[in-house]
């Protein structure tokens, strides 16, 4: 039994997966710099500023492997969504009269 979707449901699903493309891309940016902040040997803080300022350092040692990680899981999703997004090119493409 095949799954119909009306253009509705495919157009929801499109502006979705972009808005999660753009998310992923934001996020990745965001890590990025802080992986690049503590490859120059800065330290690395977290901040709270809704009360008294208090700052807890965080070592470097511990920090990075798992922004690594957390950098490299984004961009394997971030890989998916592209690879989706070309296909639905190619596909769209292939529709279009010439």
């Amino acid at each position: 039994m095949a799954v119909s979707k009306t253009r509705e449901e495919v157009a929801m699903t499109i502006t979705e997966m972009l808005d999660k493309k753009r998310s992923l891309i934001e996020v990745c940016k965001k890590v990025e710099r802080v992986m690049e902040e503590a490859d120059a040997g800065r330290a690395l803080y977290i901040y709270e500023y809704d009360r008294t300022e208090i700052r807890i350092q965080l070592p470097r040692d511990k920090l990075y492997p798992l922004l690594q990680e957390e950098f490299e899981r984004l961009q394997a999703q971030l890989k998916i969504i592209i690879d989706a997004e070309q296909t639905a090119e190619r596909v769209i493409a292939g529709l279009l009269p010439k």
